[in-house]
């Protein structure tokens, strides 16, 4: 009787087992969108040696996991979130006061 083969997977990369850890560190992981996996991600691959720009690969892998559309609109929530936190901070912090 002849063996079944089993299926090899491939192995993983520095940046997928380091991410791996960041997530095991954290505890439970984050809601898609919510921007907290992409940080996880982008500073576990900061810590990668010969990674040069984090962000860009982060938002590459996003792209390929979700699809352009949708990593899109997730993108777009997140640089609202970011404004917000932002706003009303002009450039020396005037804007809090009355009639500013």
């Amino acid at each position: 009787m002849a063996r079944k083969r089993k299926k090899r997977l491939a192995p993983r990369t520095k940046a997928q087992r380091a991410y791996r850890k960041a997530v095991a560190r954290g505890g439970k992981r984050m809601r898609p969108g919510g921007g907290g996996r992409f940080a996880a991600l982008k500073k576990a691959l900061g810590r990668v040696p010969g990674i040069r720009t984090p962000g860009a690969l982060a938002a590459w892998i996003g792209r390929r996991k979700y699809g352009k559309k949708r990593f899109q609109k997730m993108a777009v929530a997140g640089r609202r979130r970011a404004a917000r936190g932002r706003r009303g901070d002009g450039a020396l912090g005037y804007s809090r006061l009355p009639g500013f």
